[in-house]
C-alpha cells in the first residue's frame, strides 16, 4: 500500500485525488501522502520522494512580499484549514525553520477575529472548527519551534471555551463542518468538499491546551458511547454501513491522545472534573473500580447505615422513654411512628444529596 502511494506521485512532485480533479497535484492530498510516506520511512526508502513533495508543497505558497497562507491549489484564496494542516506536516517533517513556513504562521496570526475566533477563509465568522484546528497548529508550533504565541492562543482559547460552555455536545455542527471548494483545471469545472469531524478536533486542542474540564471529559465519553465494539458510529451516518476514514480518523486521534497507545503505560483518573494520568499498577486500577460510582454509593450508604444504626437505636430508646412516661404506650408508639417516618424522610433527601455531592467528585 505505501509502495502504491510512492508511484501515485506526480511529475511536479505532488499527489492527486483519485477523483474528479483530473489527476492535478493538491496541497491536501500532497500533505497526506507525505505523512503517511514519512511514518514508513524508517530505512529512508522514500528520502527522495518526500524531499521532492515538500519542495513541491513549499512552492504552493504564494508569499513573496505579503505574508500568505496556503491554498487548495496554486492560484486559489489561501484557506485556514490548509494552512494548518500544511504547518502542521512540515512540522513533522522538520521543515519548519522555512521563510515560506514563518510567512504562513504570521498569515494564520493575523487573519484572527478580534474576538478570538477563526472562519473558513480570511474575513469569515470564527467556528469552532476552525478556531480548534487554528490552536491546536500554534500550540504544537510553539512546543516545537519554540517560539510564542500566547497572545493568539489566549484569545482563541478564550473564545473558543466561551463557545463550547453550556453547548450541547449533539449538536449538529460538532458532528461535521463541510468545506466546499469550488475549482478548475484545464477548463473543467470541479467541486472538492472537505467533511471535518468537529468533536475529535475539540478533544484535541483541549487536551493540548490543557483544558482538561467537563467539556473535554463528556466529549470523550460521547466519542466512546459512538465507538462501542470497535465500531465506530457517527450520527450523520445512522442508515449507512460505510465508515468513511474521516470520521474514524478524527476518533482515533481524540482518544489515542487521552489514552495511552501502550494500556498498561497509564490511566485516565477523572477528580473534580480534571483529567489526570496516572501510572497504571495494581494499586491503582484497583482504586479505580473503587470510584465506580456504584461502588462508591454502596461504599457511602453502607456506612451510613453502620455508623447511623446505633445512633438512631439510642435516640429510638430515649425518646420513646420520654413519650411513655407522659402518655399510654399505644400513644407512644403512635408519636414514635410519626417522628420516625419525618426523620426517615429528612435522612433520605440527606442521604441523596450527599450521595450526588460525593460523585459529582468524580463523575459530572
Amino acid at each position: 500500500m505505501v509502495k502504491g502511494l510512492a508511484n501515485k506521485q506526480n511529475s511536479d512532485g505532488g499527489w492527486p485525488y483519485i477523483s474528479n480533479s483530473q489527476n492535478e497535484s493538491n496541497v491536501e492530498a500532497t500533505c497526506w501522502a507525505l505523512l503517511a510516506l514519512h511514518a514508513y520511512n524508517e530505512n529512508r526508502q522514500y528520502d527522495e520522494i518526500i524531499s521532492c513533495g515538500t519542495k513541491w508543497l513549499l512552492g504552493q505558497n504564494p508569499s513573496r512580499k505579503d505574508d500568505q497562507g496556503w491554498p487548495f491549489r496554486e492560484k486559489e484564496e489561501p484557506r485556514v484549514y490548509i494552512t494548518c494542516f500544511v504547518l502542521r506536516t512540515l512540522c513533522v517533517l522538520n521543515m519548519k525553520d522555512d521563510a515560506r513556513v514563518e510567512a504562513a504562521i504570521h498569515w494564520l496570526i493575523n487573519i484572527q477575529n478580534k474576538n478570538g475566533g477563526w472562519g473558513e477563509v480570511i474575513g469569515d465568522e470564527p467556528s469552532v472548527f476552525f478556531t480548534s484546528y487554528a490552536l491546536l497548529t500554534l500550540s504544537e508550533l510553539a512546543g516545537n519551534t519554540q517560539r510564542s504565541f500566547n497572545e493568539s492562543i489566549y484569545n482563541g482559547k478564550k473564545w473558543l471555551m466561551s463557545s463550547m460552555k453550556d453547548l450541547s455536545l449533539e449538536a449538529s455542527f460538532l458532528n461535521c463542518r463541510l468545506e466546499m471548494i469550488e475549482s478548475e483545471n484545464q477548463g473543467n469545472k470541479y467541486r472538492v468538499s472537505f467533511f471535518h469531524y468537529v468533536l475529535p478536533c475539540v478533544v484535541l486542542c483541549y487536551d493540548k491546551l490543557g483544558i482538561h474540564n467537563k467539556v473535554l471529559f463528556d466529549s470523550i465519553k460521547l466519542l466512546m458511547d459512538r465507538s462501542k465494539g470497535g465500531i465506530v458510529e457517527h450520527p450523520m451516518l445512522d442508515s449507512s454501513k460505510k465508515r468513511p476514514i474521516w470520521a474514524l480518523y478524527g476518533v482515533f486521534l481524540a482518544l489515542s491522545s487521552i489514552v495511552s497507545v501502550n494500556s498498561s503505560d497509564k490511566l485516565m483518573f477523572v477528580f473534580l472534573n480534571h483529567i489526570y494520568k496516572i501510572p497504571s499498577n495494581r494499586v491503582t486500577r484497583y482504586l479505580i473500580k473503587v470510584a465506580n460510582r456504584w461502588v462508591l454509593s454502596a461504599i457511602v450508604i453502607t456506612l451510613i447505615i453502620y455508623f447511623g444504626g446505633a445512633v438512631a437505636v439510642k435516640i429510638w430508646n430515649i425518646l420513646y422513654d420520654y413519650f411513655a412516661s407522659q402518655v399510654s404506650p399505644n400513644w407512644a408508639t403512635f408519636c414514635m411512628s410519626v417522628i420516625t417516618s419525618i426523620i426517615g424522610t429528612v435522612i433520605i433527601n440527606k442521604v441523596v444529596k450527599f450521595k450526588k455531592k460525593i460523585l459529582s467528585l468524580f463523575y459530572k
